[in-house]
C-alpha cells in the first residue's frame, strides 16, 4: 500500500509539471514493487514526452513515422526494463510476459540462469525453461526432481509433441540418463536381495546378460510404460553415449516376459528388437556394419502401402538417411516411395530441408514443376543460386 504521504507528493510534484509528476509516480512505483503499475507509468512518461495524450484511447493516435518509430522503441524498453526488474524479483513468469515481445532471447537466458532454485521459482523455471523451452534441459531436470519419473514422461510426451529433434534433445538426454539410473540400481537391488554378487561398476547390459534370473516368474524392475516412452523418445538423440544407454534400455525390455513388451507402431512392431536396429544405425551408420539393419528399415519402407496405411515406415527410412549424411539417398527414397500430395506423419524432414543438406535443388524443381508451383519453383532455383555464391 502506497504511503500516505506519496499522495502529498503527487500533489506537490503536479504543481511544478506534469513530467515532473510522472517521474515522482514511476520512483514511488518502483520502489514499492509495483511493477505493473511502473508499465504504465513509463508509458505515460514516453507519450507525455512525444506530445501525445497520457493515455491511449480507442480512437487511436495519428502518429507520423518518426513518433511512432519513437514509440515503439520507448515501449520496448519499458517492456525490457520491466521484464528485468520482475525476473530479479523472482517473479518470473510475470518477467517473461514482459520480455517476450521484445525478442531478446539472450537476455531473458541471462537473467533465468541467474534465478536461484527454491520452493518459490521451482514451478516457475520448469513453465519458462521447459514449456516455453528458454531452457528446457534445466526445466525437464527440475520436472524430474520435484515430480518424477511419471509425471515428467506424461509431461514430456504432451509438451514435446510435434517439436523439432533439437528442441526436445536435452531433455531426452535428462530422460533416458534418469531411466537408466534408476533401473539399473533396482536391477542391483534385486540381486542383492538374492544374495548374488555383481560387479559395481557393470553396466546395465551386463547384468541382465550375466543374470537371466533377474526375469525369473515375469519379474520386472521398473514401471514398463515409463520404459517404453523412455526408449522410444530415445531416437531423437544425437549423443552416442545416451544412445548406448537407450540400446541397454532396449536389451533389459526385450528380455522382459512377452506380456509386458507392448507392440509399436511399423516399423517398430516388434519394440524393443526394432528400436536395437535403429540405435545400431545411429552408434555405427557404416553400412556394411549394420546392413541388416538398413535392410530391415529399408523393406519395411518398400513393403508400405502409404495409400492404405501410415507412411511411418516411410519417413522413418527416410529420416534415417539423411540423419547420417545420405541425404541424396533420402531424397531419391522420398521421390520413389512418397507419393507427391500424401499426408505424411511429419518424422521426415521435408524436401527443401532435404535438398539443403544434399545441396542438389533438381529434386524440388521437378516436383514444384509438376504442381504448377510457380512461387515454389523460384525459390528453389533461387535456393541453389545462394548455395553457390
Amino acid at each position: 500500500m502506497a504511503h500516505t504521504s506519496h499522495f502529498d507528493e503527487i500533489d506537490q510534484a503536479a504543481e511544478q509539471s506534469v513530467q515532473a509528476a510522472l517521474n515522482l509516480l514511476a520512483d514511488r512505483l518502483q520502489q514499492d514493487g509495483k511493477y505493473h503499475e511502473l508499465f504504465e507509468a513509463i508509458k505515460m512518461q514516453l507519450r507525455h514526452q512525444l506530445g501525445l495524450p497520457l493515455l491511449y484511447n480507442d480512437g487511436g493516435d495519428e502518429l507520423s513515422a518518426e513518433v511512432r518509430d519513437k514509440l515503439e522503441d520507448g515501449l520496448l524498453a519499458a517492456c525490457r526494463k520491466i521484464g528485468t526488474l520482475f525476473f530479479e524479483a523472482l517473479q518470473i513468469r510475470d518477467g517473461y510476459n514482459y520480455l517476450r515481445p521484445v525478442g531478446d532471447r539472450k537476455l531473458c537466458e541471462q537473467l533465468l540462469a541467474a534465478v536461484p532454485e527454491n520452493e518459490q521459482t521451482v514451478d516457475q523455471l520448469i513453465e519458462i525453461g521447459f514449456h516455453e523451452g528458454m531452457d528446457v534441459a534445466r526445466g525437464f531436470r527440475l520436472l524430474l526432481a520435484h515430480y518424477g519419473t511419471c509425471n515428467a514422461i506424461t509431461t514430456f510426451e504432451s509438451a514435446m509433441y510435434g517439436q523439432a529433434r533439437e528442441t526436445k534433445s536435452p531433455a531426452v538426454q535428462l530422460l533416458v540418463s534418469h531411466v537408466y539410473d534408476e533401473l539399473r540400481t533396482s536391477v542391483v537391488a534385486h540381486l542383492q536381495r538374492l544374495n548374488i554378487k555383481c560387479d559395481a561398476a557393470a553396466s546395465l547390459r551386463q547384468l541382465v546378460t550375466d543374470h537371466p534370473q533377474l526375469f525369473a516368474d515375469g519379474a520386472y524392475h521398473i514401471d514398463t510404460t515409463h520404459l517404453a516412452s523412455t526408449v522410444r523418445a530415445a531416437k531423437d538423440l544425437s549423443d552416442p553415449q545416451r544412445i548406448q544407454l537407450a540400446d541397454e534400455l532396449a536389451e533389459y525390455g526385450r528380455r522382459l516376459a512377452p506380456e509386458l513388451q507392448y507392440p509399436g507402431d511399423p516399423p517398430f512392431a516388434e519394440f524393443y528388437p526394432a528400436h536395437q536396429k535403429y540405435f545400431a544405425i545411429l552408434l555405427n551408420p557404416n553400412a556394411t556394419a549394420v546392413a541388416d539393419e538398413w535392410d530391415y528399415f529399408r523393406q519395411h519402407a518398400v513393403d508400405s502401402n502409404p495409400m492404405e496405411e501410415t507412411t511411418a515406415a516411410i519417413e522413418v527410412y527416410i529420416d534415417l538417411l539423411h540423419r547420417i549424411g545420405r541425404s541424396q539417398a533420402a531424397i531419391d527414397a522420398r521421390r520413389d516411395l512418397l507419393p507427391d500430395d500424401i499426408q505424411t506423419t511429419g518424422q521426415a524432414p521435408g524436401l527443401l530441408e532435404l535438398c539443403q543438406a544434399a545441396d542438389n535443388f533438381d529434386a524440388l524443381k521437378q516436383l514444384c514443376l509438376q504442381r504448377q508451383d510457380l512461387l515454389g519453383y523460384t525459390m528453389a532455383v533461387l535456393k541453389a543460386t545462394s548455395e553457390r555464391t
